[in-house]
C-alpha cells in the first residue's frame, strides 16, 4: 500500500455519542463528539473494562447521590 492511497474504515459500533470504526491498517478509531482517539484493538479492550468497570460504579453512587450533578 503506498503512503498516498486512502485507508478505509469498517464500522464496528454506533452509539448516540459515539462510534468505533477500524481502518485497514487495524488501528481502532472512538470517536466522541470532535475528539477521536486512535488505539490498537489491546488498548480498546483495556478500554472498554475501565470504562465497564466506572459505569457499574457510577450507578451505585448515582443511587445514593443528591439531585445536583454540578461540583
Amino acid at each position: 500500500m503506498k503512503p498516498t492511497d486512502a485507508c478505509t474504515h469498517q464500522r464496528l459500533a454506533d452509539g448516540q455519542c459515539c462510534r468505533v470504526d477500524r481502518c485497514d491498517h487495524g488501528t481502532v478509531h472512538v470517536t466522541l463528539g470532535a475528539m477521536t482517539l486512535r488505539l490498537s484493538p489491546d488498548q480498546l479492550a483495556d478500554l472498554a473494562v475501565t470504562l465497564e468497570t466506572a459505569a457499574r460504579r457510577l450507578e451505585a453512587v448515582v443511587e445514593n447521590r443528591p439531585a445536583r450533578w454540578l461540583c
